[in-house]
């Protein structure tokens, strides 16, 4: 639609005039938000595998983590990838509830959405086994794991 289209337009343009790695890495993350929105998965994953490599220069904490991982999720679970998104789910959840950092109330219906869908994909069991899988994980084992899209 139009919308989407002055989106990624807005997206583009921010992304070719991001001068440091945090700006380059909202931008990117607003790029695969577009992407997403416009059922370009595959431009929406790459965008986010970017803005996941830039994580590392950015801050030992792992708030940079979590919006990026999150909209993975997304991307995830839209490409049919339920247990992928699942165990990407469970970490940021886990951080999300460690670390005491609210989620976004715009994102919360969202991610409701995703992981009620996630365990009806992939049946119960196997959604809290993928869920407490991604509980595990350390920061760096969850970037490896969402950056290892093979």
């Amino acid at each position: 639609s139009g919308d989407v289209r002055g989106a990624g337009s807005w997206a583009d343009a921010a992304l070719g005039q991001a001068g440091s790695d945090v700006s380059r890495r909202a931008a990117l993350h607003a790029k695969a938000g577009v992407d997403l929105a416009d059922n370009r998965l595959e431009s929406a994953a790459d965008a986010l595998t970017e803005a996941l490599q830039l994580v590392p220069r950015l801050s030992a904490n792992q708030y940079p983590r979590l919006p990026v991982l999150e909209l993975m999720v997304r991307v995830e679970a839209a490409a049919g990838r339920a247990g992928r998104a699942a165990v990407l789910l469970g970490w940021a959840e886990s951080i999300r509830s460690r670390e005491a950092v609210p989620m976004p109330s715009a994102d919360r219906p969202v991610l409701d959405t995703v992981r009620e869908d996630l365990r009806r994909e992939l049946g119960e069991e196997a959604y809290s086994a993928a869920v407490e899988r991604g509980a595990g994980m350390t920061p760096d084992e969850a970037t490896a794991f969402a950056l290892n899209r093979e």
